[in-house]
């Protein structure tokens, strides 16, 4: 067989996928530019750090706890500070920073279960190879959160997810996507549940069709015997007066 028959088929890729994903491969840079945009409006034209506060509350209505990692000055100097030794501590940092930040990390984590923006999975496009549950401190470090496996609850509604979009960017098959969602709605749905039930429905169904089946057999037979019974009874009657 040729290399093209047996080469596994490539992925499809929607071009707002592929957007999204150069967007985030330019996070760091959208943070250091918004970061100093920040900077500059508040030292330069002196305004209140109050109306950062309600500017990214506001905001965060729609896309929950971003600004930690899209738009922070002091988020893009905690990142680096963060990531020495490793991957694996760099998670376990990030963890626990986000957990507790400052006041606008407090509300945006409260508003990551009430975003209208959230991380979702697309089911037909999923393989479960676990890419992106590998790429998130949440769902590594927080019991009970994925970003793919049905049953459990989504991660980017946790209160320590700063929506940085990595498991977004590391899924291979393009399955994550940034879509809106019911506030609250944080299980996420399984079709794979769906379909595991579906051979124990089917069983079911066949054993009542096959009973369906025998039932007139059954009455047919028992209506034979009962016939029987009465015509000996009398024959018995007749030899015992004899």
């Amino acid at each position: 067989m040729s290399a093209e028959t047996t080469a596994a088929p490539r992925p499809r890729r929607t071009r707002q996928n592929t957007l999204l994903k150069r967007l985030i491969n330019r996070r760091r840079a959208v943070q250091a530019g918004l970061g100093i945009a920040t900077w500059f409006v508040v030292t330069r034209y002196g305004l209140s750090l109050w109306w950062v506060f309600f500017a990214a509350i506001a905001s965060g209505l729609v896309l929950g706890k971003y600004f930690c990692r899209w738009a922070c000055p002091m988020g893009a100097i905690m990142e680096i500070m963060l990531g020495a030794g490793g991957e694996e501590n760099k998670q376990k940092s990030l963890y626990s920073y986000f957990k507790i930040g400052c006041p606008i990390s407090w509300a945006g984590g409260l508003l990551n279960k009430l975003s209208v923006l959230r991380v979702k999975v697309d089911e037909s496009k999923c393989t479960h190879c676990s890419v992106c549950d590998k790429a998130c401190y949440v769902a590594q470090l927080a019991d009970g959160r994925s970003l793919h496996e049905g049953g459990k609850v989504n991660a980017s509604t946790h209160y320590s997810c700063s929506r940085c979009l990595g498991c977004v960017k590391a899924c291979p098959s393009g399955a994550l996507s940034v879509g809106p969602s019911w506030p609250f709605g944080t299980v996420i749905p399984s079709q794979n549940l769906l379909r595991a039930s579906e051979p124990e429905e089917a069983d079911d169904s066949m054993a009542l069709q096959a009973l369906a089946a025998d039932a007139p057999v059954a009455a047919v037979d028992a209506g034979r015997a009962l016939a029987q019974v009465r015509v000996e009874r009398p024959r018995r009657n007749r030899r015992k007066r004899r």
